[in-house]
């Protein structure tokens, strides 16, 4: 349990270019002088960005003043703290330093520093004292902080994609001219980021610096074009499923990345529905994660660092990579699935049809199936979908892919000639028509006649 301090420090004003006063009536306490050799840095809450864990930035040993000194800009409530990480000792302050510069703070992270206005801050420490637990005190009898009002000028962010600029900014920022400015990525799914610049034609390529003006910069995006699929089994519970792509340019965007919508419905593969995830192989990620959204915990709400390569297919629990063979599977299911969910009503068949299914598209769906190896073949037909009964919709029944499958090859292997074209989600363009001649009741005696599938 941490120790509790009473300490009365009496502190002179702080002004521009002014000192705090010396620790007056402390508890007495045994100090630890940094020596020359020492490293002393900052961490914290710097510039608005988390740096607890980190080296935020060094200070630098001044012969003249025995200190160690440091000048940084922060940003207003930026909370931080001095380490001596030679001696693992931490300064900070516990008792107000005045109310128009900086405070003392005591919460979970301790006694911090922190700035009340944003501006530029020397900071100057010599000596390190322990209360105890791991509290250690910044020592206002030792070293000093100095505020002073900072120069800021205004970053202007636009993007420029695939070589046109857009004429609403990104964003804007206010950097002090005492800081070496870096603009935030700010990742578009679909686009790679290939750099900052500091011209609208981005020949130039922006490095960080300390900016004096006004100035403008530009993030070039360019259009991903070469689009791939993995699959991904649905989990129970999710309500929506997230794609994250990184290794490469995150070509699905920051996390949790891009939204994709469940492909299926009515059909069972591999105990649930599929996604089909669309990703960017010219972003050149090398790992995909899939979530719902919120991000949590693997293998719950979220699965494990994957290894992405095209046409796998994956489950929440995978821990590595994904499967070849139930991807190719997962493929066919799919692909099935979308040409009877892009058949539309046309008497005598039912909308989503699998009868209304074209030749020339049957055809093709029959042979992707027969391109498949025997494992891949074998998580097909243990597949299932939910249809009605063409004779008697208040029906339902549960039909296996084997089922679907020989109704596909007696359509391909008609001879009558569709109609109507619709056009499918799977690049493929089928004609729709019900082929007569393959006979109603023949179709029906089979257990292969089926039509809309029932919603689950």
């Amino acid at each position: 349990m941490k120790h509790k301090l009473s300490l009365l420090l009496t502190i002179g004003a702080l002004a521009f270019g002014g000192t705090a006063a010396g620790l007056v009536g402390a508890k007495s306490a045994q100090l630890t002088k940094a020596t020359t050799t020492d490293t002393v840095v900052l961490r914290g809450k710097i510039g608005g960005v988390d740096y607890w864990s980190a080296d935020y930035r060094t200070f630098t040993y001044n012969s003249t003043t025995s200190r160690f000194e440091l000048t940084v800009y922060l940003s207003a409530d930026d909370a931080f703290k001095v380490v001596d990480t030679t001696t693992s000792k931490w300064a900070g302050y516990h008792t107000d330093l005045g109310t128009s510069v900086v405070k003392g703070e005591s919460g979970a992270i301790g006694d911090n520093i922190i700035a009340l206005a944003a501006g530029n801050y020397t900071i100057s420490v010599a000596d390190f004292g322990n209360y105890g637990n791991a509290s250690y005190v910044f020592q206002t009898a030792t070293g000093s902080i100095t505020y002073a009002v900072a120069t800021t000028v205004t970053v202007t962010e636009y993007a420029v994609v695939d070589g046109a600029k857009e004429t609403t900014a990104i964003g804007t920022k206010n950097t002090a001219t005492t800081e070496d400015f870096t603009p935030g990525d700010v990742l578009r799914t679909g686009y790679s980021l290939d750099g900052w610049f500091t011209d609208e034609a981005c020949t130039t390529a922006y490095v960080a610096t300390k900016l004096t003006a006004d100035t403008a910069l530009y993030a070039k995006y360019t259009s991903l074009v070469d689009k791939k699929y993995v699959y991904f089994s649905a989990p129970s519970g999710w309500t929506g499923c997230y794609a994250y792509t990184f290794g490469g340019k995150q070509g699905l965007g920051a996390f949790p990345g891009t939204q994709t919508t469940l492909a299926t419905h009515g059909a069972a593969y591999q105990g649930s529905g599929i996604y089909k995830v669309l990703f960017y192989g010219d972003a050149n990620d090398t790992e995909i994660i899939f979530n719902n959204g919120t991000g949590g915990t693997k293998g719950t709400t979220q699965t494990y660092d994957l290894s992405l390569t095209e046409n796998m297919f994956y489950k929440l629990v995978d821990t590595s990579t994904g499967d070849a063979d139930r991807g190719l599977g997962a493929a066919v299911v799919y692909d099935i699935n979308a040409a009877r969910k892009a058949v539309t009503a046309s008497s005598p068949i039912l909308a989503e049809s699998i009868c209304g299914i074209s030749k020339a598209t049957a055809t093709t769906l029959v042979g992707e199936y027969d391109a498949l190896n025997s494992t891949a073949k074998s998580y097909v037909d243990a597949a299932t979908d939910y249809v009605y009964d063409y004779t008697d919709t208040s029906k339902s029944t549960t039909v296996s892919f084997t089922a679907i499958i020989a109704q596909l090859r007696l359509i391909a292997a008609s001879s009558t000639s569709p109609a109507a074209g619709i056009t499918l989600d799977n690049n493929t363009t089928p004609v729709l028509v019900m082929v007569i001649s393959l006979g109603v009741a023949a179709l029906a005696a089979g257990g292969l006649w089926m039509s809309r599938r029932k919603e689950r």
